[in-house]
């Protein structure tokens, strides 16, 4: 169960990006739409290599949750680095180093759960589905979370942790 809530977590936080990227960029750096979109599609294109070279390293080296952990890491720190993007080139940047650590969470995390839980044949199914269903519910929430009005259901400006671009300058904010 704890293993499905940081999956929860986990996923919750790597869909942030390729949700909310399109709109940074247009909102904020003030790119065309299409320019907007590409960011979402080198992310992708950036994705297909982070899914093989986290793979290889989990099979040869360390092992899925070893591996799990520093592509977690890394993409947080990613996600912290678009703070100081305020040029095409640099969100670019940020767009495609975030692509390819965010594809290690995805391709690891099934090997994850078959390495921590080791379901027996009976319970393979329910292990997969489980996992399935963290991934999916958190997928499905990431682009709930709204920090911009209170009155419209979001946290507003001021609450948690919170990453508030105004004129173009991120700040972060730490509030009780």
């Amino acid at each position: 169960m704890l293993l499905m809530a940081g999956l929860f977590f986990t996923f919750w936080g790597v869909y942030f990006g390729f949700y909310y990227i399109v709109s940074y960029a247009q909102e904020t750096l003030h790119l065309s739409a299409t320019e907007a979109v590409n960011l979402l599609i080198l992310m992708n294109a950036a994705n297909l290599p982070g899914r093989f070279v986290p793979s290889l390293i989990s099979d040869t080296c360390l092992g899925p949750l070893n591996t799990l952990i520093p592509c977690t890491f890394f993409t947080s720190c990613i996600l912290f680095l678009w703070l100081g993007s305020s040029t095409s080139t640099s969100i670019h940047l940020v767009a495609c180093f975030y692509g390819f650590a965010a594809a290690g969470i995805q391709s690891l995390y099934n090997a994850v759960v078959w390495g921590i839980l080791k379901p027996s044949p009976a319970d393979v199914a329910a292990a997969k589905d489980a996992a399935a269903v963290a991934a999916a519910e958190a997928k499905k929430r990431g682009k709930e979370v709204r920090f911009d009005d209170e009155e419209k259901g979001g946290l507003g400006k001021e609450s948690g942790a919170v990453v508030v671009f105004d004129e173009g300058k991120a700040r972060m904010k730490l509030a009780m």
